[in-house]
């Protein structure tokens, strides 16, 4: 394996703060037959603290940002259910150091 590929590959990395596990598998298409070179990867992005992730695939990015979404409809709906406020006081110490009595503010259990 070039060096040069090697050293682009920890660039990449330093550049963004991580890679990918195909980042690697692109510089090193066959794994099982350099496992000295990656190996000496792996031990310079440690040192370097480059983060290595496993690769996602679009249909989980999508999965996922459909649950983040429906997660968010949920909370928008809960928060817009009559009876959330709350008068408990609760002390806040404020930025000039006093304490401050507030309210809070937190759903009350749906009940059925």
């Amino acid at each position: 394996m070039a060096k040069k590929e090697t050293a682009d590959l920890i660039k990449k990395g330093r550049d963004q703060g991580f890679l990918t596990q195909d980042d690697i598998l692109e510089v090193f298409p066959n794994a099982e037959e350099n496992l000295t070179e990656l190996d000496d990867l792996y031990d310079k992005l440690l040192a370097e603290s480059i983060d290595v992730f496993e690769s996602v695939e679009a249909e989980e990015m999508d999965s996922d940002e459909k649950a983040k979404e429906k997660l968010e409809r949920e909370i928008e709906i809960l928060s817009k259910l009559g009876g959330a406020e709350s008068t408990d006081p609760v002390s806040v110490k404020s930025s000039s150091g006093r304490f401050n009595s507030q309210k809070i503010y937190r759903p009350r259990a749906i009940s059925s």
